[in-house]
């Protein structure tokens, strides 16, 4: 397994308050993107994992991707995340570059496109898998 990892992105919110992060992707799941924010005063923090596409897209194409707990929009040099929970809203910004960096080098060991031919399913996960969806479902 492989992994990048993009620490200390500072991402700035509203009022100016700015909020480190650390993005983390791994091999063995290459279609996920995990962004974790800390709050060193807190001692603890918020995690919200994602579809790495969400970043490839803005990063490639400048449209906005992402719909209900977030989007994610490129203008400029900036990146911003539109995040909403039931507990609120955010809109974080940071400079674009570091995050596309970061893009980079997961599209290094993982090209666009080609996460699912790297997912690790061996004979016996699809057995598992087709036992489960036959008990569900019935069979046809």
């Amino acid at each position: 397994m492989t992994s990048v990892n993009a620490s200390g992105i500072e991402w700035e919110g509203k009022g100016g308050i700015r909020m480190p992060s650390e993005l983390s992707w791994e091999s063995d799941c290459p279609m996920m993107v995990r962004i974790t924010f800390g709050f060193p005063a807190l001692n603890d923090s918020i995690e919200w994992v994602f579809g790495r596409d969400l970043l490839i897209v803005p990063l490639t194409t400048n449209e906005t991707t992402g719909d209900g707990d977030l989007r994610v929009e490129v203008l400029g040099d900036d990146i911003t995340l539109y995040l909403k929970s039931p507990f609120g809203e955010a809109k974080l910004t940071t400079r674009r570059d570091a995050v596309h960096e970061f893009v980079k080098q997961t599209l290094n060991f993982v090209p666009q496109d080609e996460e699912s031919e790297r997912l690790p399913l061996s004979d016996m996960h699809l057995s598992q898998v087709m036992t489960v969806w036959e008990h569900t479902h019935g069979r046809d």
